[in-house]
């Protein structure tokens, strides 16, 4: 094979990604590459399935007509080609079929646990659950976390109980299994990704001085009455005082959990910008166009006042936080006995067995890296589309594949992706636009422009 080079392509919406892949596939077919060792992969199968499509069309037509078969023929760098040529191309996909690599990322993960269950560490069989199926298995856990249970699970209910009520303290109390629902879509891949109870509302892991979450109930009710003094000693302007005023009624009633008052937070907005300035003496704040100065002890109390609020509010959501945590383990216990160990896995369970981080022993990592050698064996292209959604756990999957093929010196292999920062919406399942560059830039400090850098913006 000659002149197929390793090349990513940052390419604007309309400006042909989808024909700069069909034509490097069928670049690779003219080049005597056996289809069922390229793997193209995308997104969604609505695309892989045009991916499929315009393959079969651009054949088809280069296949009929002169015209178009002498326009491919010069796409792909091979002027030669012929009609009969490009026959003998279409014939050799379509018999090929069965066995293209040619469909969405989850698709391909997935046949990958399905070879080598044994090696992941799976018992025989599994079923890969659809979307349906899996929101199926999600109401039976969650029927399980919310009906009566039996006699040896009531003390695990009671638990969730305490769990569901730190969750949900201070917030609008809604029905059970909305709520839960709620918490496994937007918190349960992350509850994965780190189960550590240690990482979950441990104040120490986010401050190194706790002093932030300390709260002296009888400074706080001082503080109160010296700010009062203040005002009245201080502040003449019926407009300023009423602001003042507002603010400490809407302190002395305020609890925590409930919604922050409107006064309350115009007064941490106004300190916010110089907070560290808070203590010294002649603090300034601004009312509309009037500078009003705090006096030591009257800063210090307005400092006071405002921590405790601050400290009470994010001890609220450090125990929330303990308490979901405490939710997702309850439901990933149930999930794990009822449904992943009985072989029914969704897609998100397949990538997260594939992530080489998981095997972390000499022994099992072994085991992982020999199921990156015996792929390794049977693919030789790369041809990933969309890549600015593709996560850093997912490249990580890639990674010692892509690796062999960048760095083979015999000319035989490449990779090729294309994809536009601008169009990254995969965010919510990782997807990360940044992946692009680093890679690009990664590989080309290894090797002087071992990749190609091409763009398009037409």
């Amino acid at each position: 094979m000659t002149d197929i080079n390793h090349v990513m392509i940052s390419a604007s919406a309309g400006s042909g990604k989808t024909y700069q892949l069909t034509t490097r596939y069928v670049a690779l077919l003219a080049r005597g590459q056996a289809p069922n060792r390229i793997v193209a992969l995308t997104f969604t199968k609505k695309a892989a399935g045009e991916f499929f499509d315009e393959i079969i069309k651009k054949l088809a037509s280069a296949t009929k007509s002169k015209e178009d078969a002498a326009k491919l023929a010069v796409a792909i760098g091979m002027p030669e080609m012929k009609c009969d040529d490009f026959s003998r191309l279409l014939k050799l996909f379509i018999d090929y079929i069965p066995q293209l690599r040619l469909g969405t990322m989850d698709s391909f993960f997935a046949s990958i646990v399905k070879a080598f269950p044994l090696e992941l560490g799976l018992s025989g069989d599994f079923e890969l659950l659809q979307d349906h199926g899996a929101q199926l298995e999600r109401r039976r856990v969650l029927e399980q976390m919310y009906t009566n249970a039996s006699e040896e699970n009531k003390n695990a209910q009671k638990d969730f109980i305490e769990s569901y009520k730190r969750a949900t303290f201070g917030t609008e109390e809604k029905r059970l299994e909305q709520r839960l629902d709620q918490f496994i879509d937007q918190y349960y891949q992350v509850y994965l990704d780190i189960p550590d109870q240690k990482a979950w509302g441990n104040a120490k892991a986010i401050w190194q001085d706790q002093h932030i979450l300390s709260v002296d109930e009888k400074k706080c009710d001082l503080a109160i009455k010296d700010l009062e003094d203040w005002v009245a000693n201080n502040v003449s302007k019926d407009k300023v005082k009423e602001k003042w005023l507002s603010f400490i009624q809407a302190v002395k009633t305020w609890n925590p959990g409930a919604p922050i008052p409107k006064d309350i937070e115009s007064m941490i907005e106004r300190c916010s910008d110089q907070w560290s300035l808070i203590h010294e003496k002649n603090f300034e704040l601004k009312f509309w166009r009037d500078v009003y100065t705090l006096d030591k002890k009257s800063s210090e109390a307005l400092y006071l006042i405002l921590k405790r609020i601050i400290s009470l509010e994010l001890k609220r959501k450090l125990e929330i936080t303990q308490g979901i945590h405490s939710i997702l383990r309850n439901y990933d216990d149930i999930y794990r006995r009822g449904v992943r160990s009985k072989g029914k896995l969704t897609f998100s369970d397949v990538q997260r067995i594939l992530d080489p981080k998981l095997f972390s022993s000499y022994e099992t990592s072994q085991d992982r890296l020999l199921i990156d050698y015996r792929l390794d064996g049977r693919i030789d292209h790369w041809l990933l589309d969309e890549f600015q959604d593709t996560s850093f756990s997912q490249w990580e999957i890639f990674k010692n594949l892509i690796d062999e093929v960048v760095q083979d010196t015999s000319a035989q292999r490449s990779f090729f992706c294309v994809g536009d920062v601008k169009q990254a919406i995969y965010a919510w399942r990782k997807g990360d636009p940044r992946l692009f560059d680093e890679i690009l830039n990664g590989y080309n400090r290894a090797s002087d422009d071992i990749i190609k850098e091409e763009r398009l913006f037409e």
